[in-house]
């Protein structure tokens, strides 16, 4: 039976002695709970902190070779513009000859 159900269906002096007989904690299994809480906490923080150190450096390694791609790309665009005149050239002497 639910705690607003006996509220309404004992009589009067069940109700005082039901409604004295509610679970306490005691100061010390307070102080504990609130210990592991806090330690669950600072646990939680520090593996966030972990987290984002991580994400961090992926986002780092991540714009270095993005870098890395661009120059890539435009060293190949120039070599491909390069391969491009040398095979005019090529068609030329190839005609002349």
């Amino acid at each position: 039976m639910s705690n607003n159900t006996k509220g309404k269906w004992v009589c009067s002096d069940c109700k005082v002695d039901w409604a004295s007989k509610k679970i306490t904690q005691t100061t010390n299994e307070k102080y504990y709970n609130i210990k592991q809480l806090t330690e669950s906490v600072q646990y939680m923080s520090n593996m966030f902190d972990e987290f984002n150190v991580t994400v961090g450096q992926i986002l780092k390694e991540m714009n270095e070779l993005k870098f890395q791609n661009i120059k890539l790309n435009e060293a190949n665009q120039k070599l491909a513009t390069e391969v491009q005149k040398l095979k005019n050239k090529l068609t030329i002497l190839n005609k002349s000859h």
